[in-house]
């Protein structure tokens, strides 16, 4: 919905209310009418809103979008760039983009790569948030997300937090290709666990405690084979999580059952 048609709909609400307001006996008005008003105004404003969030979008319209953000690109007017990145990902989060997820990856693409250089961090953000948990193909975000650890954005730490997120989802299904890459992470993720000063650290090493609980409740479970093993009980131990003392990483959420978890996921090698 356009601002125009925004607008448009606006006036005719208005002109609606006020001949309902005028019909009324004196005595109703004023006061009176404010719940009424606010009633009505919000009720069609939840239809039209409704209605356009259940409206389609196409391959069309995102080659529209991007024809539409390529001069701001091209002149690298950030200001402009994170208006129109911002509204095609609010745009996209309420669509289905199920038929044209490549179409809708090559715009977040942009958003993820280029918007590096304006440090749009929320665009780039939202955009692997849309990858992660809008998109049924996680191989973009994949493909990604393994390129965007080479750039300065991936060591914000939010955006680092969508990325660890995103790697704990995708475990299950692509173990192979996500240890594949593993070390690129976690180069940066090791710089957080080492500084637990560093600025967002509360919120780095809580999502990588959930990853490596993940892990291990995939092998328990047997849904995954134990092949990082060796990799998982190096971290563990260099975060002082296997030892009888206690560590400073289990005042984290989820740091006190990873201490358990593992306990018992180390103690399984020795039953075999």
């Amino acid at each position: 919905m356009t601002f125009l048609q925004i607008n448009f709909n606006l006036k005719k609400i208005t002109i609606v209310i006020s001949e309902f307001i005028g019909n009324c006996d004196y005595k109703y008005r004023g006061e009176n009418m404010k719940p009424i008003f606010l009633f009505l105004f919000i009720l069609v404003a939840f239809f039209a809103y409704s209605k356009d969030v259940s409206s389609d979008i196409d391959e069309k319209w995102v080659t529209t979008r991007l024809n539409a953000r390529k001069p701001w690109s091209d002149s690298l007017n950030k200001t402009k760039l994170t208006e129109v990145d911002s509204f095609f990902i609010d745009t996209v989060a309420t669509k289905d983009i199920k038929s044209i997820e490549p179409a809708v990856a090559s715009y977040l693409r942009k958003i993820l790569f280029e918007n590096d250089k304006s440090n749009d961090l929320t665009n780039i953000r939202n955009a692997l948030d849309i990858l992660v948990n809008k998109f049924e193909d996680k191989t973009f975000f994949l493909d990604y997300s393994s390129s965007l650890v080479g750039y300065k954005a991936s060591s914000n730490p939010f955006v680092l937090k969508k990325i660890i997120e995103g790697l704990r989802k995708c475990t299950e299904s692509s173990q192979e290709k996500i240890f594949k890459n593993f070390d690129s992470y976690y180069r940066i993720i090791s710089v957080f666990l080492s500084d637990k000063q560093k600025y967002g650290s509360d919120y780095v090493i809580p999502e990588f405690i959930l990853f490596l609980r993940e892990y291990i409740r995939l092998v328990n479970e047997q849904k995954i084979k134990d092949t990082e093993r060796k990799k998982i009980i190096n971290i563990v131990d260099n975060m002082g999580l296997s030892d009888k003392k206690r560590s400073d990483f289990q005042r984290y959420p989820g740091g006190e059952e990873l201490k358990q978890e593992y306990f018992y996921y180390n103690q399984s090698a020795f039953e075999k």
